[in-house]
């Protein structure tokens, strides 16, 4: 093995292990904002009555009024690309279609007669549609398949993915779910419920 290679697959391996990593942050933290938000909702309406009926009133006048704007774009969009051709998807990465091969090669229910492995290349199929090699490629070690080589392509496609999994944790830990999660007090949730109704415009 060159001294290339050795490097290539160590990079993969601490990418694959990035991955695996933030992927069960991921699960933590949606876990976490899942259960506060009834939580959040009871004390809402126990502790602050009147904003709680104003808040809802206001959320779902908002809610009908995306509703009909999307449908207006909806039917505009259609008007115009009925006579649009539409474009082409690119070409699949070689390597991630050789991943997903592999993968297949182990899990899928025609390959091995039974569907054991029936979620992971559900998983896998999913991924590969979305061009998400880190997805693949953390499948692909749960199963012991080792991959040495990528192409520079493919390795920036891997830190992509990585880097848009790390922004959507950044991105849920900036929600009133997390900032829920995180108070301390009855004063720190009243707190948090103040700034969401100061946001909504339904206090100052």
């Amino acid at each position: 093995m060159s001294i290339y290679t050795m490097s290539n697959t160590i990079k993969i391996k601490k990418h694959i292990l990035h991955y695996s990593y933030l992927k069960l942050e991921k699960e933590e933290v949606d876990e976490i904002c899942d259960k506060v938000e009834k939580e959040m909702r009871d004390f809402f309406e126990k502790e602050f009555p009147e904003e709680f009926k104003a808040f809802n009133e206001k959320n779902d006048k908002d809610q009908k009024e995306h509703t009909q704007k999307s449908l207006k774009e909806t039917e505009e969009t259609s008007d115009t690309t009925d006579e649009e051709e539409v474009p082409s998807k690119p070409p699949k990465n070689a390597d991630i279609k050789k991943i997903y091969r592999k993968i297949a090669e182990k899990t899928h229910p025609d390959k091995i007669g039974d569907d054991s492995q029936a979620e992971i290349f559900s998983e896998a199929a999913e991924a590969y549609q979305e061009n998400n090699v880190a997805k693949l490629l953390d499948l692909a070690s749960s199963l012991n398949i080792e991959f040495t080589e990528l192409s520079e392509d493919t390795l920036k496609l891997l830190e992509n993915n990585i880097t848009s999994m790390n922004q959507y944790i950044i991105n849920k830990k900036s929600t009133t779910a997390w900032s829920w999660h995180m108070t301390k007090t009855d004063e720190d949730k009243k707190m948090v419920i103040k700034n969401i109704l100061k946001l909504a415009g339904i206090t100052q």
